[in-house]
C-alpha cells in the first residue's frame, strides 16, 4: 500500500494521509497509518524523533493500537518504500500532487541501488 502524505508548510506540525482511494486515513479507519499532530516538525531532525517518532514507536498513534514495536514498524516502512520505488503509477499520482502543492517530485531513477525488501 502507498499513501500520500502532507505536512503543513512552516511549523510542519499537521499531517494529513490519504490512501490509494484518496480516503483520508484516520483513526476509525487506519489507526497506523493516519496523519497525526507533530509536537515538533519533520525538518527538526532530533526533536521529532524525541516528541513525535519516539513515543509512537513506544505507544503507538491511539490507545487502541496493539504495538507492533520499532523493528516491525521499520520493516514494513522499508517494504512500503520498495513497492513505491517500483511502482511508476504510485510515483505519478505522487507527482501530479507534488507539482499542485509546490512539493519536489520523485523519479524512479531516484530509488536506491540496494532497496529494502
Amino acid at each position: 500500500m502507498v499513501n500520500l502524505k502532507f505536512v503543513s508548510k512552516g511549523d510542519q506540525r499537521f499531517e494529513a494521509v490519504y490512501n490509494k482511494t484518496r480516503n483520508l486515513l484516520t483513526e476509525g479507519n487506519d489507526e497506523v497509518n493516519m496523519g497525526t499532530y507533530n509536537y515538533a516538525g519533520p525538518s527538526d531532525v532530533s526533536g521529532h524523533v524525541k516528541y513525535d517518532v519516539e513515543p509512537y514507536y513506544k505507544w503507538g498513534n491511539t490507545a487502541n493500537l496493539s504495538e507492533k514495536g520499532a523493528v516491525a514498524e521499520l520493516a514494513a516502512a522499508g517494504a512500503n518504500m520498495t513497492q513505491l520505488w517500483f511502482n511508476t503509477d504510485a510515483i505519478n499520482h505522487y507527482n501530479k500532487y507534488a507539482l499542485q502543492f509546490g512539493l519536489d517530485e520523485i523519479y524512479p531513477d531516484m530509488a536506491p541501488s540496494d532497496p529494502v525488501a
